[in-house]
């Protein structure tokens, strides 16, 4: 009767099998740039500019790109621009920040408000919801679940559904809050 071998010896099998293959593949800081692949990708291949402003991936694994035209989706082939011609939330098309959440909501920091999007769903917060101001030129999602924005007029976070003003020292002359 054959006997099965100790798990432990399969457990450092199984080490050898996928701990040496990630090396194998791991970058070499020793080599030569022109030895790794480089994309670029411009209008040509569907952007809608050549400028990329942010860079964020969401849990699902889509790049999401911050552009003075717009957002843009990109699943490794093709790019899909959300702007103000075809999304009728947004209204702007300058994209200034993007941060995922905890959830893996993103939150979209633009010259007109900030926005969320989940779920293919787009949300937006503006002056009226509680922004210290319009131009929100950062957006971070936080440990906690809470989200800070950086606006041209102070600092607010949004928790809990609700966006409250963080009060600036006064001896700040700006409130100008950027990352």
């Amino acid at each position: 009767m054959k006997k099965n071998p100790p798990p432990t010896r399969l457990l450092f099998l199984l080490f050898l099998l996928t701990g040496t293959s990630a090396l194998l593949y791991s970058l070499d800081p020793s080599g030569a740039v022109s030895f790794y692949q480089h994309s670029a990708w411009t209008t040509k291949d569907g952007l809608p500019i050549n400028t990329v402003v942010c860079i964020t991936q969401t849990p699902d694994s889509f790049l999401w790109l911050g552009t003075e035209k717009g957002l843009v989706r990109f699943d490794g082939v093709t790019f899909q621009t959300y702007n103000t011609d075809n999304t009728p939330t947004l209204t702007t098309n300058y994209v200034l920040s993007l941060d995922i959440d905890a959830v893996g909501t993103m939150w979209i920091g633009t010259g007109s408000g900030s926005f969320a999007y989940k779920d293919g769903i787009f949300t937006a917060y503006s002056s009226s919801d509680g922004l210290a101001g319009e131009h929100v030129y950062i957006v971070r999602a936080s440990r906690d679940g809470s989200v800070w924005f950086g606006t041209g007029s102070g600092l607010n976070r949004f928790s809990e559904g609700k966006i409250t003003s963080i009060p600036l020292p006064r001896e700040m002359a700006i409130h100008d809050v950027r990352s």
